[in-house]
């Protein structure tokens, strides 16, 4: 009784806590996922690439500044009968001004941009693939959760009929009705029915624990409302939900900005073999001063300048020739390369269209099943009704009326299990389908 009285305090506890919007949990998640956050800067690290691939289309200035000091030591030729050499001191200052730019490539650099393109949005993509993750694991263990709580409540009223079975039990012995026996038969089937009720909490306190976890919280609280509207996104039709995959699954979106940026990839290496065209033009000024002294007995000193300038323009055809069979190699690997990538989108589309398919069917076979069940458990409660008549008129026994209760709940928990098992199919349909 003791375990039972602190999980019921659990259970009013978790009713207190108001329960939280699915979007303010996937916010919660994502804000503190280092996998979601890593894939933020892969995204940034693939944006500064493409802008500097788009950056060599743009003319490369450089700027060079130079300078150099020069001493020169005097020597004196009385002694030699040599003329006299002067030292000097020279002090050179020079700054060249170079302006590049490609001007005609075949395409390669289109190519390479669009490359980096794509390779950018599936870098993205990765980013949305993540985040449709941790959505998914979120709204399941949010659907667990729910049905944790269904199925305490039905295990609470199972116990509560026992017990209500139990007291009338009591009541037919006092009176003579009943032996021994079947009290003590009452008494193990409610101290059954509250063992599963013990049993259902602890299911239901690790799904609201495993919800916790998933949102970086100690405890969270669910509520059926904040999830009524989602289903409303699945389409009606099958064929309808296999089309839609094809334009917004996030593993075939991948998959296609994979092809796309090996298509490009492989013009470009194809490309690369033809000539290109650049020019190039600079701009050199220079700036020496010179200062001489004479050697001793010598007075020649001299101060002297000497500016220059140098402007050219020249253009550059480069034509590859022969690079050892490397540019065959590198085709062939794009080629290559391409073809696997168009293989994997192709792979992609199958995989999702057969597991569309295979949540659809499991959806309609457990709600044929669940019509069923719905029908015998109405039957049932008919029948518990007329059995808790006839116990009262001495007719029936307890285990009679016990096990018709018993079969009741039991159909109404088969009806709550089925139901998670549609809901979690249709959470692997809202994340084939891109909807989360």
């Amino acid at each position: 009784m003791c375990r039972l009285f602190v999980a019921l305090l659990v259970l009013a506890l978790a009713g207190s806590i108001q329960a939280q919007p699915l979007a303010d949990l996937y916010q919660r998640a994502l804000a503190r996922n280092e996998a979601y956050l890593r894939a933020e800067l892969v995204g940034q690290q693939a944006n500064a690439a493409l802008r500097a691939k788009a950056g060599e289309a743009w003319p490369v200035v450089t700027l060079t500044l130079g300078s150099s000091f020069i001493a020169q030591p005097g020597i004196s030729g009385a002694s030699s009968g040599q003329p006299d050499q002067n030292a000097a001191l020279t002090f050179d200052r020079q700054m060249t001004l170079n302006v590049s730019q490609p001007i005609f490539q075949f395409g390669k650099h289109d190519a390479e941009l669009n490359e980096e393109h794509w390779k950018v949005q599936a870098a993205w993509l990765a980013l949305t693939q993540i985040e449709l993750d941790q959505k998914r694991l979120i709204l399941s263990a949010y659907v667990d959760a729910l049905t944790a709580q269904q199925l305490i409540d039905i295990y609470r009223r199972q116990s509560d009929d026992l017990l209500n079975t139990l007291r009338l039990s009591r009541m037919q012995f006092d009176a003579g009705n009943l032996d021994a026996f079947a009290i003590v038969s009452a008494e193990l089937q409610y101290g059954r029915s509250v063992k599963d009720l013990l049993s259902a909490e602890h299911q239901w306190a690790l799904a609201v624990r495993n919800l916790a976890a998933l949102t970086y919280q100690d405890t969270v609280a669910v509520g059926a409302e904040h999830v009524r509207d989602i289903w409303s996104f699945l389409p009606n039709q099958m064929n309808a939900a296999l089309l839609f995959a094809r334009d917004n699954n996030i593993e075939v979106l991948i998959a296609k900005t994979q092809w796309r940026a090996s298509q490009y990839g492989m013009m470009a290496i194809a490309r690369a073999t033809l000539p290109s065209l650049s020019w190039t033009a600079s701009s050199t000024f220079g700036a020496s001063d010179q200062q001489t002294f004479g050697v001793i007995g010598n007075a020649d000193n001299r101060v002297s300048s000497r500016n220059s300038a140098d402007s050219r323009l020249g253009f550059q055809l480069s034509v590859p020739i022969f690079n050892g069979g490397r540019a065959l190699a590198q085709k062939e690997t794009a080629r290559l390369a391409s073809q696997l990538a168009l293989r994997a989108l192709n792979l992609a589309i199958e995989n999702t269209e057969n597991d569309i398919r295979d949540r659809w069917l499991r959806i309609e076979t457990e709600s044929r099943y669940q019509d069923h069940l719905k029908h015998l458990a109405a039957l049932e409660a008919d029948k518990s009704a007329y059995m808790t008549t006839l116990l009262e008129a001495g007719r029936a026994t307890v285990d009679d009326i016990n096990a018709t209760k018993l079969s009741r709940y039991a159909l109404q928990i088969e009806i709550v299990q089925g139901t998670r098992t549609i809901l979690q199919n249709k959470v692997d349909i809202l994340y084939l389908l891109g909807l989360l």
